[in-house]
């Protein structure tokens, strides 16, 4: 179906359902793109073999023409000991298609890799160069851009370099950089750059507005997540939702003051459950469905029945904050499959349950209670005798309702990869890297914790990543009924590295895979040799 729930028909060579359900986009030629079939929302509904429906996330396809790309880097005119900006620039319509962004010197030589602390990524890509002397004006720099739907690589066509000027008296602050919005996920590092020319060099101060006054960030909450990187840029580390706000930074110096303003705005993943999962009673009977939400922002929360929005009438109500639905003397026509969506404007997700009157032969089927969240759809959970234990409680097999994603970084900075189970009993994590033990070393740290929701969740910090910490991370949640895993590489820029294996032992006849453990980005490719035992 369309967004507004009219049916979706095909379009000869560009859109077709197949027989199988799934949809499908052909490649198209730039000449036959229509806005109203590549650029669109989808949704799909489900009709289940009991006659219930199910409906899923909203799927929002927007196709990109596969043009070539303009990147060039603007030279930049500081004066000497302030801090300087240079920018990759690339066409507007490739923007959103970045996916990182890496600086080069002339000789080819990795910005970030071999030229210290002075010159650091912000998170738009720009390079931040802090404490410009006169020896950089013999430096020049061009960027590489990765596009995030080919994977192919863009070079800068010139080199960009740093002017650096004479200052003829003194010059009062003058910014750089425009004040802005940082959209940023809980866990994740954020780095705010204040920049200005001026004669004298200006000093920075930083503060965190609460309640329309500046606290320093020295003496507010986040100071023990904060750092100051050089110049002007500010550095938090693992942003908590609390940490969102205005933060604003003042430049100073014997000619006037100059002041900018950031937003940090925080978001956390949506994530939805209905309780109870499974409701059986008899006919005219009043029950209650809460909508169980975490992440933030939350912007809408709404109710389906088999498929349709639930309409209240004398005997639906839903709460006024939308979480919570009731029903009075329950019906035949009550019956069904119940959604809870939650969403914002850049994430969604839904929780389902299901509601059944008893019958005379007392079954009941379940379609079980999990999270949907996007991009990643889960199938329903039909549970069994099999998922019952002695004491009558219903044991489930963990389930992943948040995990991480590939990484490609520098080393430097702190990682967190987290996942998120559920699950009865309450699943335990364990983590692995290249199939193996996570290595016994201060700098990796793994906890484990339990959401008032019951989820639990498992982050794994990584501090002051090195080249040699890159391979495949998988996290691994078990219980008595089961298992489910999740692995994605984190790659990290440097030579090629091959970690010490331990001894393997193997059942003869049986399949064994060993991943070989490497690291270092990018590889070219990897080769296997078998050695040879040693005689005695």
């Amino acid at each position: 179906m369309l967004a507004d729930n009219t049916p979706m028909t095909s379009v000869a060579g560009l859109r077709r359902v197949l027989m199988n359900g799934s949809l499908e986009f052909p490649p198209f030629p730039a000449e036959r793109y229509r806005r109203d079939v590549h650029t669109a929302t989808y949704k799909c509904r489900a009709k289940l073999n009991n006659g219930y429906a199910v409906l899923s996330k909203n799927i929002h396809i927007h196709a990109v023409l596969n043009v070539p790309w303009e990147v060039h880097v603007p030279d930049e005119y500081v004066m000497a000991g302030n801090a300087a900006v240079l920018r990759c620039l690339v066409s507007a319509h490739c923007v959103d298609r970045i996916a990182t962004t890496d600086w080069f010197t002339e000789d080819d030589i990795s910005v970030f890799h071999y030229l210290g602390p002075k010159y650091q990524r912000l998170d738009d890509g720009s390079l931040y160069i802090s404490a410009v002397s006169s020896e950089d004006r013999y430096n020049a720099f061009r960027c590489r851009v990765r596009d995030r739907i080919t994977g192919n690589m863009h070079f800068s066509q010139y080199f960009g370099r740093i002017i650096v000027t004479e200052p003829k008296g003194e010059v009062r602050p003058r910014l750089v950089l425009e004040p802005h919005s940082r959209r940023v996920q809980v866990g994740q590092d954020v780095r705010l750059p204040c920049a200005g020319h001026a004669w004298p060099v200006p000093s920075y101060r930083w503060f965190r507005e609460h309640h329309d006054q500046l606290i320093p960030i020295k003496k507010s909450p986040i100071r023990d997540r904060s750092v100051l990187l050089g110049g002007g840029l500010l550095g938090i580390n693992d942003v908590h939702r609390e940490d969102a706000g205005r933060f604003v930074c003042y430049l100073n110096n014997s000619a006037g003051e100059e002041a900018l303003h950031f937003t940090l705005i925080i978001t956390e993943p949506i994530s939805v459950r209905i309780k109870p999962e499974v409701t059986r009673t008899k006919v005219n009977s009043n029950i209650t469905f809460d909508c169980k939400v975490t992440g933030h922002p939350i912007e809408i929360v709404y109710w389906l029945h088999n498929g349709k929005v639930v309409k209240p009438n004398e005997r639906v109500r839903i709460s006024e904050d939308g979480f919570r639905i009731y029903i009075k003397n329950s019906q035949k026509n009550d019956e069904g499959v119940y959604q809870c969506f939650a969403s914002n404007m850049r994430d969604q997700a839904y929780g389902i349950a299901e509601y059944t009157i008893e019958q005379s032969d007392g079954r009941l089927r379940a379609v079980g209670n999990r999270s949907r969240r996007t991009p990643y759809a889960r199938s329903a959970h039909n549970y069994d005798a099999a998922d019952w234990n002695f004491t009558g409680t219903r044991e489930s097999k963990p389930e992943l309702v948040y995990w991480f994603s590939e990484q490609t970084l520098q080393p430097g900075p702190s990682v967190s990869l987290k996942c998120v189970a559920m699950g009865h009993p309450p699943p335990q994590f364990s983590w692995t890297l290249d199939g193996f033990p996570i290595p016994t070393n201060s700098r990796f740290v793994v906890g484990q914790h339990v959401t008032l929701q019951d989820d639990v969740v498992s982050h794994l910090n990584i501090s002051r990543v090195t080249e040699q910490d890159g391979g495949e991370y998988a996290c691994v949640a078990s219980n008595t009924a089961g298992k489910a895993s999740h692995a994605a590489r984190v790659n990290v820029y440097g030579l090629p590295f091959i970690r010490e294996m331990p001894k393997v032992t193997a059942v003869a006849g049986s399949d064994l895979i060993i991943k070989c453990p490497v690291a270092g980005y990018p590889i070219e490719s990897i080769t296997w040799e078998r050695g040879k035992r040693n005689a005695y």
